[in-house]
């Protein structure tokens, strides 16, 4: 099933997906990529200089300071949950 369209936008869309066992508007690998862009972006402003972004690895080439800018600690209390 594929979700329709006349449902609301925003976080709603993952919901109703999860509770109706069907496919959300945009395949995860989809977002995950999307959202990669804006943090590179991010990242390159916050470092002042252009970087080299290899997809595969999902890390900077030759930028470790900019590669440790890729996590940020998770807040109390996923920390806990989501480092189990």
């Amino acid at each position: 099933m594929v979700f329709p369209i006349a449902q609301p936008m925003g976080e709603t869309i993952s919901i109703y997906a999860i509770k109706n066992n069907c496919n959300t508007m945009v395949d995860a690998e989809v977002g995950h990529r999307t959202i990669s862009v804006a943090h590179v972006g991010k990242i390159a402003i916050q470092r002042g200089k252009k970087l080299i972004w290899n997809p595969h690895s999902e890390q900077f080439t030759g930028d470790e300071p900019a590669n440790k800018l890729l996590h940020i600690p998770y807040r109390k209390p996923w920390d806990r949950i989501i480092n189990q």
